[in-house]
This record gives structure tokens, sequence and C-alpha cells, in this order.
């Protein structure tokens, strides 16, 4: 009886001690469980977000379950300690075999108590690989934050950007406005020039003509400029006298030629030179030769200094017909 009863003992306190064992693993399910629960919802920013799967509502309904069944399990086992304590009680004094069998019987129930607990640590477990996945999501929304919030700052600086080319474009018609103007200014502009060039034509043809006039002019004088130094060698050369004949007639002629010398027409002159030789040659004084050519020599001065003045007229009118030229050019 002694042995049994000691057996007995032994494997109350057995029992007992896996009974603490299960209820401390028990209440450590139950605070993960909690921790599950709390971590499968959670608050970002102050937007509740709540996401809950049908599958982890059943675990968690099946895990509920298994945690009543535990505790109710405990329980049991609670009332079979204490009938195993009256039973060792009952077999200190009759040594009754029931007791082993009771004991068999709780034996079984734990191993079976241990294998549902087996389970809920797996269940346990595929709640924390839940979790992951939950974190893992929160971690993805907040990358997309993240790219909205970069997308948020590109459209601002766009918008900004486009502010900045509606003030160049404001900017741009402004200045369109002002060249318009100075394009109508210059017009006008071109309208003046353009009328100054007419007339600016008009001179240079009117000076042209001129030109041609002053040409033919110089032309003129320089043949007349010839006949007269012809004539002027006809003189000099015919400066030896001769003896007149007839006193009177050489009175009239000298009376003639001072009549043709004071209106200088060198033809005039040049006609009676060619006579000589005739029986009426005409016997000019040495003084009245003198005078005529001194007064031819004028007249030549003279024609050569207006040849001059109408080169010099001829050079001024080339010169502004090239200016007028060059500015009609640039224009």
């Amino acid at each position: 009886m002694m042995p049994m009863d000691a057996q007995l003992s032994d494997q109350n306190a057995s029992l007992q001690s896996q009974l603490k064992s299960i209820q401390t693993e028990l209440e450590a399910t139950q605070q993960r469980l909690q921790e599950a629960e709390s971590a499968s919802s959670w608050n970002d920013d102050g937007d509740n977000w709540n996401q809950t799967d049908s599958e982890d509502v059943a675990l968690r309904k099946e895990l509920e379950t298994e945690i009543c069944k535990r505790n109710a399990t405990i329980e049991e086992l609670q009332r079979h300690v204490e009938r195993l304590q009256k039973a060792l009680n009952e077999a200190s004094e009759s040594a009754d075999m029931k007791a082993l069998e009771e004991m068999e019987e709780m034996k079984h129930q734990l191993t079976m108590v241990m294998e549902q607990n087996s389970l809920l640590k797996d269940s346990e477990a595929r709640l924390m690989d839940h979790a992951d996945e939950y974190a893992e999501q929160m971690e993805r929304h907040r990358e997309r934050c993240v790219e909205l919030q970069v997308k948020v700052t590109e459209l601002e600086e766009k918008l900004r950007a486009e502010q900045l080319e509606k003030k160049a474009a404001s900017r741009s018609v402004e200045e369109f406005s002002v060249l318009r103007q100075q394009l109508s200014t210059a017009e006008s502009s071109l309208h003046r020039t353009q009328s100054q060039l007419s007339d600016r034509e008009g001179t240079i043809a009117e000076l042209t003509k001129k030109l041609a006039e002053h040409t033919k002019t110089i032309e003129e004088l320089q043949m007349k400029l010839k006949t007269l130094a012809a004539s002027r060698r006809q003189i000099t050369s015919s400066q030896n006298p001769l003896t007149p004949s007839r006193p009177s007639s050489r009175l009239s002629t000298s009376s003639r030629i001072s009549t043709t010398s004071s209106s200088f027409v060198p033809e005039a002159i040049s006609n009676p030179l060619q006579t000589s030789g005739s029986a009426f040659d005409v016997v000019v004084p040495q003084n009245m030769l003198k005078i005529i050519i001194l007064k031819m020599d004028e007249d030549i001065g003279q024609i050569q200094n207006t040849i001059a003045r109408i080169r010099e007229d001829v050079v001024t009118s080339s010169e502004n017909s090239e200016k007028y030229s060059e500015k009609a050019s640039e224009v």
C-alpha cells in the first residue's frame, strides 16, 4: 500500500505541475492572441484603418473556442486532481485500482491538451505571419504616401513654372506692342525717307542735266578759246606794218577796227587779216595791235576762269550726286 500511495502522490504532484505549466502557457497564448488582435488593426495619422480577413476571423474564433475548451479542460483537470487527491486518500485506505485507471485517463487527456496547445501555437504563428503581412501592407501604403507627396511637389513646381510662363508671355505681349509701335514709327520714317529720296533723285537728275549743260558750255568755251588763240597768233604774226596807200581809207579802217575791238568779235578781226595782200590792205598801228592783244588776253583769262568755275561746279555736282546715291543705297 505504501508504494502505491507514494506512486499516486508522485503522479498527483506531476499532474499539478503540468497543470500549472498548462495554465501558464494558456495565459501566454491569451496574451499573444490579444497582441495579434491589437496588431490586426492600427491607426495611421488619425485615420482608422481596420483590415480583417475571413480566414483570420475564423481562426480567431477557433482560437477562442480552443481557449474556452482549454479552460474547461483545466477546470476538468482540477476536478480530476481533486478526485485524484480524494482517490489517493481513499487508495491509502482501500488501495482501489480505480484511481490508477483514472490517472491513466488523465494522462491521456493531458496528452490531448498538450497536442491542442501545440495547435494553438501553430495558430499563433499563423497570426504572427498575418501580422507581418499587415506590417508589409502598412509599409507599402507609407511608400505610396511618399510617392503621392513627391507627385504633389512636382505638380506644384509645374504650376509655378506655368505661372512664370504666363508672366513671360505677358511680357512678350508688351514687348510685341512696343515693337509694333516702333515698326509703325519706322514705317513713317521710311515713307519720309522715300519722299526725300524721290526729291534727291529729282535733284540728281537736275544736277545731271546741269552737268551736261556745263560740259557743253565748256566745250563751246574751249572752241572759242582756240579761236581766240588762233586769232591772236594771226594778229601777232601780222605786227609788221605796211605803208598805207590811201590815208582816208586807213582812217576809216582804223575806226572800224576800234569799233570791232570794243565788241571783241574774233571772227570780225580775223576776216580783215585774211585780205592782206590785196590792193586795199589795212595797216594796223602797233599800239592798236597791243591793245587788241591785251583785250584778247583778258578775254582768254576770263574764259579760263569761267571754265575753272564750271569745272568746280561739275565736281561739286558729281560729289553731291555720289552722296545722294550712297544715301539712297543705305535706305
